[in-house]
């Protein structure tokens, strides 16, 4: 259900039925529920997608870190610096010691041990340090246990088989600069921060954060647990993970990269290591580019997807629209992987479970490679801009609808999607600064779209929106529509197959300018009532087939007048509607339809492949003679003869004879709208109570 028709759609139903105008029925689409809301460009984001190309995962991949990153060894002539309740010896130069605070001032490297009650600093202009943690435990209860205030970069080596703890107190009453909100994290750096070796260290963050650069911070290795009220890793120009093992438990965002006034900044690239993260909010959020190349990622975000509010809706199938329940300033982001401009994954083993969307980019998405399971309340992956699938296997194992854009491409990889609403949706159109017009939620609680513009009878179209599968495998199991495209949808290669709907008020294929299939193979079962088929400009033959309502793990059986089984499929629920396409069809040959029965062959989503099937009822059987032939006992709701779609209400019989208005609204002539109706659109405001919805988008008593 494509996120256009929020509110409007039950006023202009009724409107029309009273003015005896409605011909046969018109496909409605859901609103933004508050999680879907702020799956679109968050509330304070100031790197849009107008900096696309600043940042580029190109650019960012492979991730190549300077020697000294992954240098974990040092000399015996090192500093050697003995910590001891609030003060410290010292067997070198380099180091200022005061009561509860050990600076250190020059280059070099210093192997440090024992306790410390104060701070740990570093003010080296211009220097390179090399902190090795050798046994050390850091806390203060008034400040940063461990602040870099001036340096150009820090690496910190935990050294093989020790154990370094560093923990901050609640409330800060030391900080080093005049506005006191520095620092704010358990382990602070000014500089550059690397972390690496073969140590590990548990940070707790009770103030704020856990660690904090103010430049880039790099994990190269070790074993890092770090506990935070607020973020847990935080680079303002960049988090970079190379490496190790890093366990994060957050109240805000589990890992951050904050610039948002630098597009060439603000990005978070992953190649290697092993990362689990728990957050209240987001998992992972960049405000550029977020890249993922390698390693193992357990990411949780806002107590995972089975925290999610309910979507709620008015009403369900037809007339369907949904309630905000949150403005967008209101909802906090509660996303697993997020990037401001875009997300790029291309390897790793990545398992996402969110209360809003799992993957989401304010910008451009790709999936080059991985895999990667996902659970989201909202989205399992959005993009307001395009979502690319090129390769990789990406299973969507719960999700309010499974893959958004404007523009989504499928080339290639697997996807498997499970969406309670639509599986694949195209939806929106691209405002003059980049981002996705459809998803900006209005003050009363649902999403205003102009009145004007029907296209020719009650559809609307989002002109930028574009779907178009060319290769892959895809297997979709929706509740609302399984492939949705508010403009066109294309298929020229590929597996896709679609347990659509079982109620009559969606469809398991839907677009509004139509539906060409030029290749690939196309299975899409559902209910009969919004069932649409592809147009008879396609390139391929298309059989759409009418059935009684079959109970979910029927066998569906298409054979060729040779006994060849083309295609064997048990729906893993209900169907009544039948659309397939395969290269196999032939002008002039005959095809035989069969229920029931079983199939030997090897079963994938219930699609059998090798082997033969016995048993079962033949139902009918069809001679190609056109690009879309028809048969059984319905060939679908929408657009029966081909060629149809929402909107041009092809196929359909309005009452009386009459007929749908063509022009670009309704033309309710000699008749006196509702109380409050502005025909214009100026006003964009329903009559209080329609659709379950006042002006001010609070939900009516009736």
């Amino acid at each position: 259900m494509t996120k256009r028709w929020i509110g409007y759609m039950a006023f202009f139903t009724a409107l029309a039925l009273w003015g005896g105008l409605l011909g046969g029925c018109s496909r409605t689409e859901s609103g933004e529920s508050s999680a879907a809301v702020s799956s679109g460009t968050d509330a304070g984001d100031t790197v849009r997608a107008e900096a696309l190309g600043a940042v580029h995962a190109s650019a960012l991949l492979p991730l190549e870190l300077e020697p000294e990153d992954l240098e974990d060894s040092w000399e015996d002539t090192a500093v050697e610096i003995a910590l001891s309740g609030d003060t410290a010896s010292v067997s070198g130069s380099g180091v200022t010691v005061e009561t509860g605070r050990v600076t250190i001032t020059q280059p070099g490297t210093y192997v440090i041990s024992g306790t410390l009650e104060g701070v740990l600093a570093v003010s080296a202009p211009d220097a390179r340090v090399h902190l090795v943690f050798n046994g050390v435990t850091l806390s203060n209860d008034a400040a940063a246990p461990v602040q870099v205030t001036d340096a150009k970069k820090v690496v910190l080596t935990l050294a093989e088989g020790s154990s370094n703890t560093v923990t901050d107190g609640k409330t800060y009453t030391a900080f080093t600069d005049p506005e006191g909100t520095e620092p704010d994290a358990a382990v602070f750096a000014k500089s550059d921060l690397t972390i690496n070796g073969k140590g590990s260290l548990q940070v707790t963050g009770q103030y704020e954060n856990g660690i904090r650069s103010k430049d880039t911070l790099c994990i190269a290795g070790g074993d890092l647990q770090v506990t935070a009220v607020n973020h847990g890793l935080k680079g303002k120009d960049a988090v970079l993970i190379a490496g190790g093992t890093v366990q994060v438990n957050a109240g805000g965002d589990g890992i951050q990269a904050s610039n948002d006034q630098d597009s060439h900044k603000g990005y978070v690239v992953i190649a290697d290591g092993t990362i689990t993260v728990e957050a209240a909010q987001d998992g992972i959020q960049a405000e550029t580019c977020l890249a993922v190349s390698g390693g193992t990622l357990s990411v949780t975000a806002g107590g995972g997807s089975a925290s999610a509010a309910p979507h709620q809706e008015a009403m369900t199938g037809f007339g369907r629209q949904e309630q905000n329940t949150a403005s967008v300033e209101d909802t906090v982001s509660t996303k697993g992987l997020k990037a401001g401009t875009e997300l790029y994954i291309s390897g790793g083993t990545i398992t996402v479970d969110a209360q809003d969307d799992g993957l989401h980019s304010n910008g451009e998405m790709t999936i080059a490679g991985g895999s990667l399971n996902v659970s989201a309340g909202d989205d399992g992956a959005h993009a307001d801009r395009t979502l690319t699938v090129e390769d990789g296997e990406l299973r969507i194992a719960d999700s309010y609808e499974g893959l958004e854009a404007v523009e989504l491409y499928i080339r290639g990889g697997t996807v498997h999607i499970s969406a309670s609403d639509d599986g694949l949706n195209a939806a929106g159109s691209l405002s003059a600064d980049g981002t996705d017009s459809s998803t900006e939620a209005s003050a009363t609680g649902f999403v205003q779209t102009a009145f004007g513009g029907f296209g020719g009878g009650m559809g609307m179209t989002d002109t930028d929106a574009k779907l178009e599968i060319s290769g892959g495998y895809v297997y979709i199991n929706a509740g609302g529509d399984g492939i949705d495209s508010n403009n066109g949808f294309t298929m020229s290669g590929g597996t896709v197959l679609v347990c659509g709907p079982t109620d009559s008020g969606n469809g398991a294929l839907d677009s509004e300018t139509g539906i060409v299939v030029n290749g690939g193979f196309l299975l899409a079962v559902g209910s009969s009532g919004m069932a649409e088929i592809p147009e008879a400009s396609s390139g391929q033959y298309v059989a759409a087939i009418g059935v009684d309502a079959q109970q979910a793990g029927t066998l569906l059986t298409i054979t060729d007048q040779d006994g060849k089984v083309l295609c064997a499929f048990a729906p893993e629920k209900q169907y009544q509607h039948v659309v397939c396409s395969t290269p196999e069809f032939q002008e002039g040959n005959t095809y035989t339809v069969t229920l029931g029965g079983s199939c030997s062959g090897t079963e994938t989503d219930g699609l059998y492949t090798g082997g033969s099937c016995t048993g079962g009822t033949e139902l009918t059987s069809f001679t190609i003679s056109d690009r879309i032939t028809t048969a059984g006992s319905s060939a679908g709701g929408m657009n029966p003869q081909g060629g149809g779609r929402p909107g041009r209400q092809d196929g359909m019989t309005p009452p009386d004879g009459q007929e749908m208005p063509q022009g670009t609204r309704p033309a309710f002539e000699g008749q006196t709208p509702p109380d409050g109706f502005d025909p214009s659109g100026d006003g964009q405001k329903p009559p209080r109570g329609f659709g379950g919805f006042s002006p001010e988008g609070e939900t009516s008593d009736t």
